[in-house]
């Protein structure tokens, strides 16, 4: 039997606190409110990175999960609906070939006897694939033409400020305010958030995080934008 170390028990168990406290109240109002849970999912991927590093760095993981629970939500209200009202669940797309070739193979990859585990299996292919129903989701979201300039107007917005901010994030110090957390102090020890073997590119941007100490942290598939 592997032993954990108590710190190993404490994190799993703040994990599921996490996620008992905000996955049924995101779900239910991605449920409600579908079409402005797909919106707002979109936009909080664009600046997630920087409300969890800077922001708001005490609540890094609910941060984490929330698009995801909000996605949830309104996927079952869309998909839900189809059904009972006796509509095909997808529509006919040139995607769905491609797709479904990419989740019978990701499903094959779940059985790679090299895998460290099952779980890791099963984030990889969620990682893969729970976004792609916005495929079919996202036409019925943005009801006509002058909706979406707006929405492209915001969403480039934010993302125009993380373009800006990349080269300069980059050529400063890995110690700088830009690359550190805002809540140093009370990580005990210097964190900075790294990418490979340099400090990461882009904080509004998500990415695979390590800390000074050789953590791994969460990885994050990027968001498929449907704008």
């Amino acid at each position: 039997m592997r032993w954990r170390s108590p710190r190993s028990s404490q994190r799993d168990s703040a994990c599921r606190r996490v996620l008992l406290n905000i996955a049924v109240p995101l779900f239910a109002l991605g449920f409600i409110r579908w079409r402005e849970a797909v919106i707002g999912s979109l936009l909080l991927t664009i600046i997630e990175g920087a409300l969890r590093k800077w922001l708001l760095p005490q609540f890094n993981q609910e941060i984490f999960f929330a698009k995801d629970f909000l996605l949830l939500g309104a996927y079952v209200r869309f998909f839900g609906g189809r059904l009972i009202r006796g509509e095909h669940l997808m529509e006919k797309r040139r995607a769905n070939g491609p797709l479904g070739l990419l989740s019978f193979w990701a499903g094959l990859q779940m059985l790679n006897p090299l895998l460290p585990g099952f779980a890791v299996g099963v984030l990889g292919l969620i990682g893969y694939l729970f976004y792609a129903p916005l495929l079919y989701l996202a036409p019925a979201v943005v009801r006509d033409g002058a909706q979406m300039r707006r929405l492209s107007l915001v969403f480039l917005s934010f993302a125009a400020v993380a373009l800006v901010l990349a080269p300069i994030q980059y050529f400063s110090a890995p110690d700088s305010i830009l690359n550190i957390y805002s809540n140093q102090s009370d990580m005990g020890v210097p964190v900075i958030a790294l990418a490979g073997g340099s400090w990461r590119l882009g904080s509004l941007l998500v990415s695979c995080l390590h800390d000074t100490r050789g953590s791994r942290a969460m990885r994050h598939i990027p968001f498929c934008s449907w704008v």
